[in-house]
């Protein structure tokens, strides 16, 4: 069970009442107040399903709480925290969010319509996020399997010598265990782990890449086929937009959600330009694919 606040604010009013909730994981209905009312007492204090709704962080901590909005047929806008200067002056407190989140939605500044997050786009970010994870794991494990070898017994350090990365993880996966103890016998146990480790992880990218693929042709079967874009690109970019897309209205405005428009960020004597990027984490920011392919795409087609 999970309570917290909530400002609601009714259409055609100006005023936000904050108002105490309690959210159970099996509720049909979203009840403001004190505890959730029984099955068997009729549900008296619902909220009415004209109502609009401010909520933080809709594609992290208040993910549950969109969808159960959104199930209940609540319309949800996405919120920015509260700005620092007034949280300062005001203080932090759950009712002063819920009543800040509900005044962003009342005076407009307020207007991105939440991610629903709950088809094949949240299916990508996912697999994303796990083959990311999987790549940096990898790359740490060839790392310290060379490194390993660097400072390894001369005789296998050259029977591994001049060996292809494939290759090379493939005989060291291959490696019997010595009965001796000491550093030879050490040295044959960590490479061995390493390289199936690295085979591991390898198999993991590859399962991921297909149903990356698979994911991606599901949402948008053509996008595969323009030229210069490919799996994890268009992976990046539908993340980007969304299972709901027509909340991006405009080309301006997706490539604003991008950081690809320009700002002004003129002091002084400097007048210079930069990019509004509002995704900032580097794995999914959808600036890099942009930028991979507008290259390519510039390119004359080469008839074959």
């Amino acid at each position: 069970m999970r309570t917290g606040w909530l400002t609601t604010v009714q259409p055609g009013s100006n005023h936000a009442k904050p108002v105490r909730f309690r959210l159970s994981p099996t509720a049909r209905s979203f009840a403001p107040g004190a505890p959730a009312p029984s099955p068997r007492r009729p549900e008296t204090a619902r909220i009415d399903l004209s109502v609009r709704a401010g909520v933080e962080c809709t594609g992290s901590c208040g993910a549950a709480l969109t969808r159960h909005l959104r199930a209940e047929g609540i319309e949800v806008t996405e919120v920015n925290q509260p700005d620092k200067a007034a949280r300062r002056r005001h203080g932090k407190a759950d009712a002063v969010d819920a009543e800040a989140a509900a005044r962003a939605v009342l005076s407009g500044r307020a207007t991105a319509s939440a991610k629903t997050s709950d088809g094949p786009v949240e299916m990508l970010r996912l697999f994303k996020l796990a083959k990311g994870s999987a790549i940096k794991s990898r790359t740490l494990a060839i790392n310290q399997l060379k490194s390993v070898l660097v400072s390894a017994d001369a005789t296998l350090r050259e029977s591994l010598a001049g060996l292809t990365n494939p290759l090379l993880f493939k005989r060291c996966a291959e490696l019997e265990a010595l009965d001796t103890l000491g550093p030879a016998a050490a040295a044959h146990h960590t490479l061995r782990l390493l390289a199936r480790r690295i085979q591991h992880l390898t198999e993991e990218i590859k399962d991921l890449n297909m149903r990356i693929t698979e994911a991606v042709k599901v949402r948008t079967p053509g996008l595969l086929e323009v030229n210069g874009v490919g799996p994890d690109s268009a992976a990046v970019l539908l993340i980007a937009a969304g299972d709901n897309p027509e909340r991006v209205d405009s080309e301006a405005s997706f490539a604003a959600l991008c950081g690809t428009s320009p700002v002004e960020a003129s002091s002084g004597k400097t007048q210079r330009r930069r990019g509004a990027a509002v995704i900032r984490l580097p794995p999914l920011r959808p600036s890099a694919p942009l930028h991979a392919c507008a290259p390519l795409r510039a390119r004359p087609a080469i008839a074959c």
